[in-house]
């Protein structure tokens, strides 16, 4: 049981230092967030893909492709599909067929990556997509 929050704290501590670089203003706002926003979740995505968007907006502009189908508040299953693509984490058979939220939320609920008690059509927060985000890079350097 006391695992899960050193786990947790963990996780959130690997991907602000990996944020770092960027503005700890932004990633304040980000955590504060109780459903992230598409600009967030962009943003947090591209920092840790080795891009450094000046701004949210700027993120959300040059993945205005990638997030085409997410809504102006992303689920949990979008932002596991948009996740899976970027770092490219492994895929599951149904996910290879099917690509979209509800496979690849499936596909990152088995590896451990989505930890919480969560749907694919759940809101995402900012603490929950940080805490995703540092398990999913936990994963692409365990399998590199």
């Amino acid at each position: 049981m006391k695992k899960i929050p050193l786990m947790a704290a963990a996780a959130c501590l690997f991907v602000s230092s990996l944020l770092s670089a960027q503005s700890g203003g932004i990633i304040d706002e980000i955590l504060a967030e109780n459903e992230i926003s598409a600009e967030s979740a962009a943003y947090l995505i591209l920092c840790v893909a080795g891009e450094e968007p000046a701004s949210r907006r700027e993120a959300m502009e040059r993945m205005r492709d990638r997030f085409a189908r997410i809504g102006e508040k992303p689920t949990v299953g979008e932002y596991a599909f948009v996740l899976q693509n970027e770092l490219g984490l492994p895929r599951g058979f149904f996910s290879t067929l099917f690509p979209g939220p509800r496979y690849s939320f499936r596909d990152l609920k088995f590896l451990g990556i989505i930890q919480e008690r969560v749907h694919p059509g759940d809101r995402l927060s900012g603490e929950r997509a940080l805490r995703i985000l540092g398990r999913a890079l936990e994963e692409k350097e365990d399998r590199s």
